[in-house]
C-alpha cells in the first residue's frame, strides 16, 4: 500500500494543470481513489492549480464518512479542504458541522471546519474553532498561523480592533 501510494503521489504531483491532473487521477484504480492520503494529496494539488471545486469534489465522500478513518487521515483531510476552501457553499454545512460534532477536540478538523464557517460568513462558529486550532501547539505552524489570520479578520469584521491586532500579532510571531 505504501508503494502504491507513493507511485500516485509521484504521478499527482508531475501534474501541471487541471486537465493532466483530472487524466491522472481517472487512471488511478479504485481503490487508489478511496485512500483519504491519495485523495487529499490529488485535491490538495488540484486546488493549488486553481479548480478548488474539483478538489471539493474529491473530497466530499470523505466528509461525509469522517468516522470510518483514522486521526492521522482526518488531519491530512483537513488539510487538503483547507487549501480547496475558495468557494465553499452552504451545501458543506452538514457535513462540516457533522465533523465538528464529532472531531470538534482534534484541532485540525477544528481549523478546517472553522476556515469553512469563516469562508461562509457564520463567524460565531467559526471564532471557537480557530481560537482551538491557533491555540494548539501540536498544530502545524502554517495552519496556527491562517488560524489567527482568521482570527482577526473576524475580529476586524466585529469592528475589535484592538483583538484585531493582538490576532495579527499572534500570527507574525508563530513566524519568528
Amino acid at each position: 500500500a505504501g508503494l502504491m501510494r507513493s507511485l500516485a503521489f509521484e504521478s499527482l504531483d508531475v501534474s501541471r494543470d487541471v486537465d493532466q491532473l483530472q487524466k491522472v487521477w481517472m487512471q488511478f484504480d479504485p481503490v487508489d481513489r478511496r485512500d483519504p492520503f491519495v485523495a487529499a494529496r490529488a485535491a490538495t494539488k488540484v486546488a493549488h492549480l486553481g479548480a478548488p471545486e474539483h478538489a471539493r469534489g474529491w473530497l466530499r465522500p470523505f466528509w461525509d464518512q469522517m468516522s470510518d478513518f483514522s486521526a492521522d487521515e482526518r488531519v491530512v483531510l483537513s488539510s487538503s479542504l483547507v487549501a480547496s476552501m475558495d468557494g465553499i457553499a452552504p451545501d458543506w454545512l452538514p457535513r462540516l458541522e457533522a465533523a465538528a460534532h464529532a472531531f470538534g477536540r482534534e484541532s485540525a478538523v477544528a481549523h478546517a471546519v472553522g476556515t469553512a464557517m469563516a469562508q461562509l460568513k457564520l463567524w460565531g462558529k467559526a471564532q471557537p474553532l480557530l481560537i482551538q486550532a491557533a491555540h494548539d501547539e501540536a498544530l502545524d505552524v502554517d495552519a496556527r498561523r491562517r488560524a489567527w489570520l482568521s482570527l482577526a479578520r473576524i475580529a476586524e469584521q466585529d469592528e475589535q480592533m484592538t483583538r484585531a491586532i493582538e490576532c495579527y500579532r499572534s500570527a507574525a510571531l508563530l513566524n519568528a
